[in-house]
């Protein structure tokens, strides 16, 4: 018994290891490339007294945590540069600002060390260990680790969900509290909620249901602020999903299985039979599948199932049993070495490939690290972004659309932020200017970019494609 409990702890030990240095190894990447900036820069917004972009989302201690890493950096700076007026005061504000657009890793590191602390803490609290196992199993699978190990919310808010559903049998209220923290970071997770209200009877306590709605406002509060503004945007991300609008079997076909996805959630904790159990997780599985494979929704937004399917897995009784465990940490493992052994382009390698090209003008996404010029691009977005009504306009196309919302849901201009800090202080002698793709909201994609500039002079880098304006027409 004492041979096999210490082959355990070796794995476990070099597993922890494994996982921890791929997750720091990974700092200069962005592995799903969709919004991580605009989740990091959220934290400048909030330093700076702005309304973070991703409120919808709502990314909420993350963004916190971004924020007081600045105040920290600003406090050193105050009393490093003997701070002594008004105006030396904004300008210590503006270098701090300033210095963490031009390189978002350490407002990231705060996020990879918060949700390396809440691993540790998970690993404490869970003394048998086979959730954590299960769990760390499926957050590495090659197409959820990029989820796990990136600068966005969806790691935290999973972790914080798994704490809840470890602690609610012993600690309701703390459970309660991180499943605020939770719902705090992704919405999405909200589905889970009936897994902690469920009492050993099956029935709802209907005395708590309100403490972890207290939870999510307290640290997310921006959420509530705009509230009708969030579920519009989220509402659109339903409705202009690939294939909505384009034939009326496949609308049906997603309301549908949406509302199914929210009903299995719901009644999941309240079924005591495994093989009922099992077979919805499956079919919503199936669904999900479909979903995301050909109706054009994102992946993250069902990221509760996969926690829900680890914590209904760790309970049966041959998760218990040595073998099991082994193999866990041998597959755990073995999604390790397939992600170390990937081949994924770091920011870095980007960069450099924008500093090389052959071309005056680079158009490419936003990275960690920036060090082109953007006067040409903030000038012509600037104008642009500001426009009266332009986010309504744009939307219905009509220069008499609606008025509502077209302000609040301006995200782009909270994206323009970073550049216009960039182009005000950046010391740099880049002769290329970079202009930002965006595909979605106030559209700046390749077609956009190539009518603005002179498209001879343009080089569109994204991902591992190198392109230019002829190869899209």
């Amino acid at each position: 018994m004492i041979k096999k409990k210490n082959i355990e702890l070796f794995l476990f030990f070099f597993i922890v290891v494994l996982f921890f240095y791929s997750y720091f190894s990974k700092l200069y990447f962005q592995l799903e490339h969709i919004d991580e900036v605009n989740y990091l820069s959220d934290s400048l917004l909030l330093f700076e007294g702005m309304v973070p972009s991703s409120k919808h989302a709502p990314s909420g201690l993350t963004t916190w945590v971004g924020t007081i890493y600045l105040i920290i950096e600003y406090i050193y700076y105050f009393f490093n540069f003997n701070v002594s007026s008004i105006a030396e005061i904004f300008s210590t504000f503006d270098y701090v600002i300033y210095k963490n657009y031009k390189d978002l890793t350490n407002i990231k590191l705060s996020l990879l060390v918060l949700n390396s602390s809440l691993l540790i803490y998970f690993i404490y609290k869970d003394k048998e260990k086979i959730f954590f196992y299960i769990f760390l199993f499926i957050f590495t699978i090659f197409f959820l680790i990029i989820f796990s190990l990136s600068g966005k919310p969806f790691f935290t808010a999973s972790l914080f969900g798994a704490l809840a559903l470890l602690v609610k049998e012993n600690n309701r209220k703390l459970a309660l509290i991180f499943f605020g923290l939770c719902i705090a970071e992704n919405i999405s997770f909200l589905v889970i909620i009936f897994y902690l209200l469920k009492n050993t009877e099956n029935k709802i306590d209907s005395s708590m249901i309100f403490f972890p709605f207290v939870i999510f406002l307290a640290v997310a509060p921006w959420w509530l602020i705009s509230i009708f503004q969030n579920i519009k945007i989220q509402l659109n991300f339903i409705i202009s999903s690939n294939n909505f609008s384009e034939n009326l079997l496949g609308n049906y076909l997603s309301f549908l299985c949406l509302a199914f996805y929210i009903f299995s959630m719901i009644v999941l904790p309240f079924l005591n039979k495994v093989r009922l159990k099992l077979i919805l997780i499956l079919i919503t599985f199936l669904i999900i599948i479909f979903l995301v494979e050909f109706q054009g929704f994102y992946l993250r937004w069902f990221l509760p199932l996969f926690l829900v399917l680890s914590f209904e897995i760790s309970k049966f009784q041959f998760a218990s049993k040595f073998f099991f465990k082994i193999s866990i940490l041998i597959a755990i493992f073995i999604n390790l070495i397939v992600f170390n052994f990937s081949n994924f382009k770091s920011d870095i390698e980007i960069l450099s490939e924008e500093k090389n090209s052959n071309y005056r003008n680079v158009l490419s996404n936003g990275l960690l690290v920036e060090e082109l010029d953007f006067k040409k691009y903030v000038s012509i977005q600037q104008p642009y972004l500001r426009k009266y009504n332009i986010k309504n306009i744009n939307y219905f196309n009509d220069q008499k659309a609606p008025l509502s919302f077209s302000e609040s849901g301006n995200l782009e201009k909270l994206y323009l932020r970073r550049y216009e800090y960039l182009t005000k202080y950046s010391n740099n002698i880049s002769k290329k200017s970079k202009f930002i793709r965006y595909s979605t909201g106030l559209k700046s994609d390749e077609i956009y970019w190539c009518n603005k500039l002179s498209p001879e002079n343009i080089s569109i880098i994204y991902l591992k494609k190198i392109k230019t304006c002829d190869d899209i027409r």
